[in-house]
């Protein structure tokens, strides 16, 4: 039974892994929470890593990603946060509302974000240090939906080499007594930009949000 830990602890240390990958989108709209807001954010996604655009490559790599945000608002157009997905991947992220407002049909918002994740290895431990930027649309309309487009571009540095790629996201939000949220997504990310191999990213995920805005 011995001999087969350490097969166990790689698969598993594997699993967490790929679990703690790329953070592409946190199926938001470009809306803030307003000043003194707190919103706690859960998201449950299935990543898909193929080599083209195709969904039914029967080669392509199929893991889950659960990831958990946590956000204040600074000021009405600035918002500040915390994102984990898995155990080796943490983020803190800005968001700045630039056009619009939380009643307005139709919001801009830049959102620049800093991730840090720890690549497991035999001997030693590797950090992937991950800046990003989003420019996030969304346009609000009747019955409190809303539907939002997010391009991100991500540069990261790992070991020697660096390498940057481009995606985007896009989804429908649901907000419930102006207050909670819940949204629906889709991202595709090309990260093989600057690689001989082309690869893609595709999510496919839902987030629920409590907000619990400042009422004063």
């Amino acid at each position: 039974m011995n001999c087969k830990f350490p097969r166990i602890a790689g698969i598993l240390i594997s699993v967490i892994f790929l679990t703690s990958c790329l953070h592409t989108t946190r199926f938001q709209s470009a809306r803030t929470i307003g000043k003194d807001g707190f919103m706690l954010s859960g998201a449950a996604s299935t990543m898909l890593a193929t080599e083209d655009n195709s969904i039914f490559d029967s080669s392509a790599a199929v893991f889950p990603d659960l990831s958990l945000n946590v956000t204040y608002g600074v000021s009405d157009r600035f918002d500040i946060g915390l994102h984990n997905s898995g155990l080796f991947l943490n983020s803190i992220y800005f968001k700045y509302q630039f056009l619009g407002d939380r009643s307005s049909k139709f919001a801009m918002a830049l959102e620049p974000n800093l991730e840090t994740i720890i690549v497991p290895g035999n001997l030693e431990w590797e950090f992937v240090i991950r800046p990003s930027a989003s420019l996030i649309s969304s346009y609000h309309f009747q019955n409190n939906w809303a539907v939002f487009l997010e391009p991100r571009f991500v540069y990261e540095k790992y070991e020697d080499e660096t390498r940057s790629y481009l995606g985007a996201s896009i989804g429908f939000e649901k907000t419930f007594n102006n207050a909670n949220k819940l949204s629906f997504g889709y991202s595709n990310f090309n990260t093989g930009l600057q690689t001989e191999t082309m690869g893609v990213l595709q999510r496919f995920g839902v987030c629920f949000s409590l907000v619990f805005p400042n009422e004063k």
